[in-house]
Parts: structure tokens; C-alpha cells; sequence
């Protein structure tokens, strides 16, 4: 009796985690960091906001990529976010925010993350 040959587990990507700051000034360090789905909930990356501005930040997106209810996302003078875990069933695509309330100009454009497979 021939044996089946075993199938293989292809390598697991590692959930990441990002840490996107925000300045003194309100712009963003990370330019559209690229979250993954990674096929499973529990595998999918996160992120967090750190604001290192002088003053208390609201963060606004759009449209909401991640588990749990939309909302803003409230971050104190020298805080850091919740963690925000992507979705599953995110569609590709990227998704912009706004950081309140507005502490300079900036570059043109708003910030976002991009997600990915």
C-alpha cells in the first residue's frame, strides 16, 4: 500500500506590527505603511499611533479598515493608541485618515495605510 505524499504547509507570514508617530508638528513618520490580511484574523497585522505632538489628537479615517466598531481614534499629548487590528475581509486598497485637529500644513495629501493580501 503506496502512501499519499504529504502536502506542505506553506510558510506563514509573520503578523506585523506598526507604530506610526506623529510629530511635533502633525505630520506622519511612516508614509503608507502596507498592513497584510494574511488570510486569518488572528494573523492579520496592526497598528498603533503614538503622538508626540503638544497637544491631544484625534485620528479619522474615512473608510474602516480594522475590527471593531468605526470611531475615532483619541490619543492624549505623548500617547499611544490601542492597538487596531486589519480586518479579514478589508478589500485591497488604501485607506486615508486625518489627523485633528490640523497642527501644520503638512505635505499635500493625507495620510494612509495601505492594505494588502
Amino acid at each position: 500500500m503506496s502512501r499519499k505524499p504529504a502536502k506542505r504547509k506553506r510558510a506563514k507570514s509573520p503578523k506585523q506590527k506598526f507604530l506610526i508617530t506623529v510629530g511635533v508638528d502633525g505630520t506622519v513618520d511612516l508614509k503608507a505603511p502596507s498592513l497584510d490580511r494574511h488570510g486569518t484574523q488572528s494573523d492579520s497585522d496592526e497598528v498603533r499611533w503614538k503622538n508626540d505632538a503638544h497637544r491631544g489628537i484625534t485620528i479619522l479615517f474615512t473608510d474602516w479598515p480594522f475590527v471593531g466598531s468605526p470611531g475615532p481614534i483619541q490619543i492624549k499629548k505623548g500617547g499611544t493608541s490601542d492597538p487596531y487590528q486589519l480586518y479579514e475581509a478589508t478589500p485591497i486598497a488604501s485607506y486615508e485618515y486625518t489627523v485633528t485637529p490640523p497642527l501644520s500644513l503638512g505635505p499635500p495629501g493625507e495620510p494612509k495605510i495601505e492594505v494588502s493580501g
